[in-house]
């Protein structure tokens, strides 16, 4: 019975989407954190559109912050890597680890603009570089880990960051890829 009712509400907010689109966005953007809540809703339509216009919003506070008072205990993030290697992370050790990544981030001088590109295999701390940037506010690109040399140098010579954040290597189909050697070549 629960998961007829969970389909049922699924196609009713399905149908609601539909008929009444501008509505059903405005009421899911209502449970987010707004730094300044938007003027427009909906602007345009189809290829050329734009939702929340004027809007500002920061995803790490979405993500992290607001779940801290409730939740600070309850988990947030579960990783097991291709070695079998296991970790868990709850709301409150997100919130201090991409906190601390924040800092040292603009100890170097990163900040709101800039650009960061992240050169790391599928490890959390790939998103916790993610959230340090959206915490930032800076601007950040992920560069799949196992690109080739050239595809590395076309996406970093294109984008111009100001830092790369990557790992000394990692496991892929069980053989090492050394990454730091990758950038250095």
């Amino acid at each position: 019975m629960v998961e007829e009712e969970k389909s049922l509400s699924f196609y009713r907010l399905l149908e609601f989407s539909k008929k009444d689109p501008e509505r059903f966005w405005e009421s899911v953007a209502s449970d987010l954190v707004w730094k300044k809540r938007w003027d427009t809703t909906m602007e345009g339509s189809l290829p050329n559109f734009r939702f929340f216009t004027g809007g500002y919003i920061n995803v790490a506070e979405n993500l992290i912050d607001r779940h801290l008072d409730d939740s600070y205990n309850r988990l947030a993030l579960i990783f097991e890597s291709e070695t079998g290697r296991r970790s868990a992370y709850t709301y409150g050790m997100l919130n201090s680890i991409v906190n601390r990544l924040a800092n040292g981030l603009r100890s170097i001088g990163v900040k709101k603009g800039d650009r960061v590109s992240i050169f790391l295999p599928n490890i959390p701390e790939t998103l916790f570089s993610v959230l340090a940037c959206y915490r930032l506010g800076a601007v950040f690109n992920t560069i799949f880990s196992g690109f080739s040399t050239q595809a590395l140098e076309n996406r970093i010579s294109h984008f111009k960051p100001k830092i790369i954040i990557t790992a000394d290597g990692t496991y892929r189909r069980g053989r090492l890829v050394e990454l730091k050697k990758e950038l250095t070549r």
